[in-house]
């Protein structure tokens, strides 16, 4: 019984350390669009890329940064230390 205890907490913790880590890095998303379709398996997936051959249908459309959000970015990433895209200065 305390075995099954033990290993039931081991898979709460492991959960909640994972979505503690994707609320953390998942970062600042503007202006996509997410894309929901079935894969082969009959899983739902939500992405914001849909692999090509796939009847991906819009979900949700996310809105545009305002320009005070990017200049807030723009700081962050230059105080951070945060490697800039390929292109840019």
């Amino acid at each position: 019984m305390a075995a099954h205890r033990l290993r039931v907490l081991i898979q709460a913790m492991s959960l909640f350390m994972v979505m503690a880590a994707w609320i953390t890095i998942s970062g600042e998303v503007y202006g996509g669009t997410l894309y929901q379709y079935i894969d082969k398996d009959g899983s739902t997936v939500i992405t914001d890329n849909p692999p090509e051959g796939v009847q991906a249908e819009p979900m949700i459309k996310l809105p545009d940064a305002t320009e005070e959000q990017k200049v807030e970015t723009e700081k962050e990433d230059d105080a951070g230390g945060r490697c800039k895209k390929a292109g840019e200065g």
